[in-house]
């Protein structure tokens, strides 16, 4: 091959690269774009496309149990044993998240229901969210297969959501989403007082009540 001939494929490759490499790093801004469409649209169908269930389960269900044990002071159990009671125990909290129309409302409107909720300028999917791309960008990590970023885009640190996309299949979706403090804090209480009262189910009885139920 004449030294030209190598310099004009040099070139051709470059170019290929080039855009494999724009195309890399906008499909996941793309995929961001689609999902705040959907969210806004409350389209249950196009979400669900874009959202790996069990993956963000295992996300929701990590952060929720440990803060709870941060909250109450106990030690998490160890391996296997220590993983099916960190399942069981998030369970009540976690199963509410997982479904479509509390998901579109967590990142559209930032409520978790129950009054888990915080303001609706710091969901992470707000048309505003993604207003600027730029500092979207400037705020993301890209590493090999996964994408994450902080939104929203002008809040602080404490205050934003991280999103975890993951490339399967061609096509990028969230695999975990990481809470804001606040949020997740709420969140934990909630199953503080969830397992409070399985422990102690009259408690939440008036004392007359609690009385008839020790007598029957």
């Amino acid at each position: 091959m004449r030294k030209g001939e190598r310099l004009r494929w040099g070139r051709w490759v470059v170019l290929a690269l080039s855009i494999l490499l724009g195309i890399y790093l906008a499909s996941p801004l793309i995929a961001l774009h689609d999902i705040a469409s959907a969210v806004e649209a409350r389209d249950a169908r196009a979400l669900t496309d874009r959202i790996d269930f069990p993956a963000l389960r295992r996300s929701f269900t990590k952060q929720i149990v440990e803060e709870y044990f941060e909250l109450t002071g106990a030690k998490p159990p160890l391996r296997a044993l220590g993983k099916r009671f960190a399942v069981s125990v998030a369970d009540p909290v976690v199963a509410r998240l997982m479904t479509v129309r509390v998901l579109l409302d967590l990142l559209g409107k930032g409520d978790a229901g129950e009054s888990a909720k915080v303001s609706i300028e710091r969901a992470p999917f707000t048309s505003g969210a993604l207003k600027d791309l730029w500092q979207v960008w400037l705020d993301s990590d890209y590493l090999g297969r996964n994408f994450y970023v902080h939104l929203p885009p002008n809040k602080s640190r404490e205050e934003q959501f991280r999103v975890n996309l993951r490339l399967t299949s061609w096509r990028w979706r969230v695999v975990a989403l990481e809470l804001p403090a606040d949020l997740r804090e709420h969140l934990a209480r909630e199953l503080v007082k969830l397992t409070k009262d399985d422990r102690n189910p009259d408690a939440s009885q008036p004392p007359g009540e609690r009385d008839k139920t020790k007598l029957q």
